[in-house]
């Protein structure tokens, strides 16, 4: 018998890292999958999704595994989503998908844009999000920040120099622990692999990166809910 799945509808949510394309610093457009984005801001509107992002590899590396069970990965990030908005359009997100399983990114917008002053607004973001989906009785896998690569286009969280994302994930992960969430540990699956697992713009991952963070949920969804 093939090994099953105790859950098989997934959410993953979150912002760009989530939508999942590769972005470059030097063009004014942006090609991936033979999907093309304009400019360095999203366009209005939402594209087909990314094949290169962690979703769309998280149900290949689900489907490969569980052959028997029909597992679907839908993939609602949002291109420049802060925590605010995040929050703001959670409850939307769930009542429309009803997912058994919600996969939470989120958060490296606010610590861009307000660096140290995020982090708690991250945290707490956070937090609010898990209790929506617990609310639900959907589980929630819930992820750290991304290290971010010195020296690209939109590597931010360096610009006042201080690592504002690792004391962001110190207390992600202590919140995280509360809340009867599973922690995904991005951070650490990154750490010392920057280079190569972080595009050129220094904030969004490389392909290879994006399947990283699919192998990491893959990891953690086997651990907690292989039958």
């Amino acid at each position: 018998m093939p090994p099953r799945l105790a859950a098989t509808k997934f959410v993953a949510y979150g912002d760009s890292i989530t939508e999942g394309f590769v972005q470059r610093c030097a063009s004014t457009t942006v090609e991936d999958g033979g999907a093309l984005r304009i400019g360095f801001l999203f366009a209005q509107g939402r594209a087909q999704p990314s094949p290169t992002a962690y979703p769309a590899k998280l149900q290949e590396l689900l489907a490969a595994r569980y052959a028997s069970q029909t597992i679907t990965v839908v993939n609602e990030g949002q291109g420049g989503e802060d925590i605010q908005s995040g929050v703001a359009n959670l409850a939307r997100v769930l009542t429309t998908n009803m997912p058994e399983v919600l996969l939470l990114q989120e958060g490296i917008n606010t610590i861009n844009q307000s660096h140290r002053d995020g982090i708690p607004l991250v945290v707490e973001g956070l937090r609010t999000m898990i209790q929506e989906a617990r609310s639900r009785s959907i589980l929630v896998f819930a992820a750290t920040l991304l290290p971010e690569r010195p020296g690209g286009c939109r590597a931010y969280d360096y610009d006042e120099g201080f690592d504002d994302i690792i004391e962001a994930n110190v207390q992600i992960r202590r919140m995280i622990g509360t809340q009867g969430a599973v922690l995904v540990d991005l951070y650490e699956a990154f750490n010392g692999r920057t280079a190569i697992l972080i595009g050129e713009d220094g904030l969004h991952p490389s392909a290879l990166g994006y399947q990283r963070i699919a192998e990491a949920f893959f990891v953690a969804i086997k651990r907690y809910l292989e039958e």
